[in-house]
């Protein structure tokens, strides 16, 4: 069963959590958003990133442990 979630942070996308939690990006603005977090210059963001995700659903402390939040 596919499950939707989001979750946001300020770092670098935690890109194994797609594996952990058997996810992928739910449409193409997440996917930018995910690139994004790589290559974005801007040091002090004052806007989270957000990624809405589908897949098994998430294992929020371990999102929580790379900096992001379920939300």
């Amino acid at each position: 069963m596919s499950n939707k979630f989001t979750v946001i942070g300020y770092t670098p996308f935690p890109s194994d959590m797609l594996r952990y939690d058997s996810c992928y990006p739910a449409d193409s603005e997440s996917a930018d958003e995910m690139f994004a977090s790589y290559h974005d210059e801007e040091d002090h963001r004052t806007e989270p990133y957000k990624v809405h995700l589908i897949g098994n659903g998430p294992t929020v402390d371990r999102w929580k442990s790379f900096l992001w939040k379920v939300v």
